[in-house]
């Protein structure tokens, strides 16, 4: 299906009227638009081929714009509290927390007069910490024989099963660690493997936002989230890790705003349980919504508190595709 995508969009392209027909269904669920990270350079920290150019990102956003009303989460819960309507109405949102944020996105958006929500990594602003998984891809590139000899360590000090001949560290990551020695893990595979520190790699990449940028993009009108302290698995996570790992990231993020932080986006989209997202947001009435990435069009105002979102982070013509077809897919199959 990812190989036929491009296609099945240009054909959208092609026949506009096509657009039409399909932007009707279910016009009242609000859209939401995500995406990571915007350059024509491909870092080594990130996935090959995952960022979405400058150019494929501008012509996305235009798009956009011509067939919504683009507005802020602020705006939708403002629309709501007035009983209005959330027709052909689009949220434009960011995880991670990329410097790419303050110099290429922001300055894009501002010039399109388009205010978006960042979800910032709280425990990743100025360059504090490098994610784990972006470690892990630093590794692999790196790997040497030294680190087979330690992730087979690693497998019997934590008792996880041996990665298999033909997985990466990734995949082995996602597959086997508990969250909670996560950090310990990847902190070990990269001190046996890697020729530099971490503090020295992130002082010379820089990769992320840092307080001051943050600040400024807040003041220059933008939604500043919470993308959790460390980036886990949630459904991994017992019920007081959930805590916090959203309220103490909020927390953070707050008093660096100096404003409170009202949405949460999940990292790889991986919501907790119902029942502990039940528990979560009946004691944390901060957080008015729980942000995912699998859309069904059920974005109404009866589900506000969990909002589903569109990755959009491709070329116009497979963004065709997955932003009208796929959540319809995901409606018949779900």
């Amino acid at each position: 299906m990812n190989r036929a995508a491009p296609y099945i969009g240009e054909v959208f392209m092609r026949i506009p009227p096509l657009i039409n027909i399909f932007s009707q269904y279910k016009d009242d669920s609000l859209r939401i638009l995500y995406y990571h990270m915007v350059s024509s350079i491909n870092h080594e920290y990130y996935f090959n081929n995952k960022a979405i150019s400058i150019p494929d990102f501008k012509e996305s956003i235009r798009f956009f714009k011509k067939k919504y009303d683009i507005i802020s989460l602020d705006d939708v819960f403002e629309i709501v509290r007035e009983n209005g309507s959330l027709k052909k109405k689009l949220v434009v949102t960011f995880d991670d927390g990329f410097i790419e944020n303050y110099t290429t996105i922001a300055p894009i958006l501002i010039d399109e007069n388009i205010r978006a929500t960042f979800f910032i990594i709280s425990n990743c602003i100025d360059n504090k910490d490098l994610m784990w998984r972006n470690k892990l891809l630093i590794i692999d590139k790196y790997k040497n024989n030294q680190l087979f000899e330690t992730i087979e360590s690693i497998s019997k000090v934590y008792n996880l099963p041996m990665i298999k001949k033909n997985e990466n560290l990734l995949s082995w990551s996602y597959n086997s660690w508990l969250m909670v020695n996560k950090e310990e893990i990847v902190n070990k595979l990269w001190n046996s493997s890697m020729q530099f520190g971490i503090n020295e790699y992130l002082e010379k990449h820089k990769p992320y936002c840092t307080s001051n940028q943050i600040i400024e993009l807040f003041n220059n009108g933008f939604t500043i989230g919470s993308h959790s302290m460390s980036h886990p698995l949630f459904n991994k996570l017992s019920l007081s890790e959930i805590y916090e790992e959203i309220s103490v990231s909020a927390e953070k993020i707050g008093k660096i705003i100096n404003n409170q932080v009202n949405y949460f986006s999940y990292p790889f989209g991986m919501r907790a349980s119902n029942h502990d997202e039940k528990q979560f947001l009946n004691q944390n009435n901060n957080i008015y919504s729980l942000l995912g990435i699998r859309n069904t069009l059920k974005n109404t105002k009866e589900n506000l508190t969990k909002l589903e979102r569109d990755n959009v982070e491709f070329s116009l013509n497979e963004t065709m595709f997955r932003f009208y077809l796929l959540p319809l897919l995901r409606r018949m199959y779900l």
